[in-house]
């Protein structure tokens, strides 16, 4: 619950807290890169790999009919592997996507939030009006209840 003169401290919180989600938007972004870097280093590696087994495989069809088979399902194995590398980098892309829209998101989330401040700040001004009214309004009311009872008391103390 805001307080009325706990307005600089709720800026204060909410700063905070765009400041670590900005820290921690910064620490996605630095591990989605690290993490594409070694899928490229790893395709690169299955690459050349694929390079090689493609040009023994050659060499084997020709020397031994019999092992087609078994270089055949090697391959299949190999491209089943780059397919799926293929598809983690496509999730990379896409956390890549969404991190670069995430200030455009936090400038939206921050306008909001700064709107619904100005709600309670009108909210604050309102009841502050209305507190510094009701000594005016209760004054009379409590004036007359002191009158009262202290006839009551002079009736009650009386012989």
């Amino acid at each position: 619950m805001l307080q009325p003169g706990n307005a600089g401290a709720s800026k204060d919180v909410l700063f905070g807290w765009l400041v670590g989600r900005a820290a921690a938007d910064l620490g996605l972004a630095q591990a989605l890169a690290a993490s594409e870097s070694a899928a490229r280093g790893q395709i690169q590696t299955v690459g050349g790999w694929f390079t090689g087994r493609r040009s023994g495989a050659a060499e084997l069809a020709g020397a031994r009919l019999c092992g087609a088979a078994r270089q055949n399902d090697e391959l299949e194995q190999l491209k089943a592997a780059m397919q799926s590398i293929f598809e983690r980098m496509g999730g990379l892309e896409s956390l890549a996507q969404q991190f670069t829209q995430a200030p455009e998101l936090l400038k939206h989330e921050v306008a909001r939030l700064q709107a619904g401040l100005g709600g309670v700040k009108v909210s604050l001004k309102l009841s502050t009006h209305a507190l510094k009214k009701l000594p005016a309004i209760l004054s009379p009311e409590w004036s007359n209840w002191k009158i009262r009872n202290l006839r009551n008391l002079k009736v009650s103390i009386a012989p």
